[in-house]
């Protein structure tokens, strides 16, 4: 039998999987996000693209507690958001303030204040800075908005919650969900040292090449302003939502992005090439 099915299979695996991590943050899509909260984006275009859910390219649905419930008691939306501000894959979960003008055409002005969650990228039509909304509706209008710390519930649900896709004690894809400010990098504690994880296109972490990973897995999350968290994960559980006790304190709780060393791209400087100390 000729060989060549078996290389396309192969191939289409390896272009899948380089398609996967191409896109590893910088400190700078850090910086750019965490700016968002400091300095409002004016006059940009919004549009509708119709109801979503959760869906999208941050592979946030189902959606977690804290916005599910800003959604049905508050009247928030999910958006996408374009290149500038969906920064990588940065951008994902962050919550903004939106001010709808009223400038612009179509059948359904927005108008007044709204808040919204990012759960995807427009990679088209929405310029550098816009949004497209995942609700019903026609035209294109002017808002203004601003980044700003996501709602939290009392309790368990209002912490940060762990997601594992396709992962075993081998290979970890890890993604940090219900965060009440985007979280910068993820580190896994293997045997004693810290190694920062890859961030990839859809809003996970990556480790591999670690040896086995026992469980349960430490992790050590860091904000977009510096903030860190510790928390355990007590087993590897592809498609579950682990919940923790931990949780971010805001924007205005951290020292700032610039020290921070782990943002998505490995055991690469300014991060130890051999790993971290606790």
């Amino acid at each position: 039998m000729s060989p060549k099915p078996k290389m396309s299979i192969l191939v289409a695996l390896l272009a899948f999987f380089t398609t996967t991590i191409k896109a590893e943050t910088t400190l700078s899509h850090v910086k750019a996000t965490y700016n968002r909260f400091n300095n409002r984006i004016s006059n940009v275009d919004a549009t509708y693209y119709g109801e979503q859910g959760g869906k999208g390219k941050c592979t946030l649905n189902p959606l977690s507690p804290n916005i599910l419930n800003a959604i049905r008691k508050k009247n928030w939306i999910v958006v996408a958001a374009a290149p500038g501000t969906y920064q990588e894959s940065v951008g994902c979960g962050m919550c903004v303030k939106i001010t709808g003008t009223g400038e612009g055409s179509g059948a359904n002005p927005i108008t007044g204040n709204r808040r919204a969650m990012i759960v995807d990228i427009c990679p088209g039509g929405c310029g550098n800075n816009g949004l497209d909304f995942a609700v019903s509706g026609d035209g294109r209008w002017k808002i203004h908005y601003q980044a700003i710390d996501c709602p939290t519930l009392r309790g368990i649900d209002g912490k940060i919650q762990f997601r594992f896709q396709g992962s075993n004690p081998y290979y970890i894809k890890l993604q940090a969900r219900n965060t009440k400010i985007p979280t910068a990098g993820m580190e896994l504690l293997v045997n004693g040292r810290y190694h920062c994880m890859k961030r990839v296109s859809d809003n996970f972490f990556i480790a591999s090449g670690l040896g086995k990973m026992e469980t349960p897995l430490s992790v050590r999350l860091t904000a977009i302003n510096g903030y860190q968290v510790t928390t355990r994960i007590p087993e590897i559980k592809n498609d579950f939502d682990f919940p923790s006790k931990v949780q971010f304190k805001g924007i205005k709780r951290g020292p700032g992005p610039d020290g921070i060393k782990c943002f998505g791209q490995g055991d690469r400087p300014p991060y130890p090439s051999g790993g971290m100390q606790p």
